[in-house]
């Protein structure tokens, strides 16, 4: 496998392994410059240190996915992506690697080829640990516990994509004839470094699922590591009219909550609270009595930065 030439010299000199799918060289059928824009918009989501492979196999798939760990793990300075893309994966791949596989997939674009791995570091897993913590909690505490389907990081393929998202959550019995494909709400956790990627996610996330009326709120966590920060952002689709479209919706953010410890021993400082994530749209229904919106409070907030930077 041969790096990006922002980690020449630091890659993997792995023997391809025997597993290698041909790759077309223009895949559905699309002109070339359709794909070429379409893979310059899509890798323009990623910090620019992201290491890119060309796929060679699922053994070596592998053997790279853990070289590229250790020195994400072994960073001190937060300037790994902990992103890694492999090019030309045949969609035939995808069925050969199973469920518990050690890939931890994040993605995978149908037109373009593009597997893309996420890797999952400390501060990541509890800041997701915790979502999930406090969901369980809150909805425990109206009743509601035993409606609301924990999907966890299950994915989801549309016509274009396969995606998996961190934490996520729909009602066991989705209304009328809805699918329960889509969930109503999706979580994804990054480093502040992948900022445009979190932003690009929750974007897909609302409009690819649009058409089944799917995913109702996208939540991204950013993590700051220098900067001691954790960023809450809430997007749903907002009406957004023009002439030529008068019912345009458009993915946007309604709520941003900053969080911040300069020290592990500082006070957990707070842009505002409560974080908010409405009852109608993850249930699907009207709250009835003693049910309302999932309401985050300042201290529960604060437990996320405590965790990830805990006092003496």
């Amino acid at each position: 496998m041969s790096t990006s030439s922002g980690n020449s010299g630091q890659g993997p000199t792995f023997m391809p392994s025997a597993v290698n799918a041909p790759v077309p060289s223009n895949p559905h059928n699309k002109p070339d410059d359709g794909l070429a824009k379409l893979k310059k918009d899509f890798m323009r989501q990623f910090p620019k240190e992201t290491s890119k492979y060309r796929f060679q196999g699922l053994e070596n798939a592998r053997r790279t996915y853990l070289h590229e760990r250790d020195l994400f793990n072994d960073d001190t300075t937060a300037s790994r992506s902990e992103f890694i893309i492999f090019t030309c994966v045949h969609p035939e791949i995808l069925e050969q690697i199973p469920e518990n596989d050690t890939l931890p997939i994040s993605s995978y674009e149908k037109p373009l080829h593009i597997l893309v791995l996420k890797m999952l570091s400390e501060p990541h897993e509890i800041v997701g640990g915790q979502f999930e913590d406090l969901m369980a909690i809150k909805s425990a505490g109206m009743g509601v516990h035993n409606e609301l389907v924990s999907r966890g990081g299950a994915g989801v393929t549309s016509s274009r994509r396969t995606k998996q998202p961190d934490c996520s959550y729909r009602p066991i019995h989705p209304p009328g004839t809805r699918t329960t494909q889509w969930p109503t709400l999706v979580v994804e956790v990054g480093y502040s470094e992948s900022a445009a990627k979190l932003e690009a996610d929750a974007t897909w996330w609302l409009n690819d699922s649009s058409v089944n009326n799917g995913v109702q709120i996208a939540v991204t966590i950013s993590i700051k590591q220098n900067k001691r920060e954790i960023i809450f952002r809430k997007y749903e689709r907002v009406h957004r009219s023009t002439r030529k479209q008068p019912d345009r919706m458009v993915p946007t953010i309604v709520q941003q909550i900053t969080l911040s410890k300069p020290t592990d021993d500082a006070p957990v400082r707070l842009s505002s609270s409560p974080f908010v994530l409405s009852f109608e749209k993850v249930l699907l229904r009207d709250p009835a009595a003693g049910e309302g919106d999932i309401s985050f409070s300042e201290n529960d907030l604060r437990t996320f930065a405590d965790k990830v930077w805990p006092g003496n």
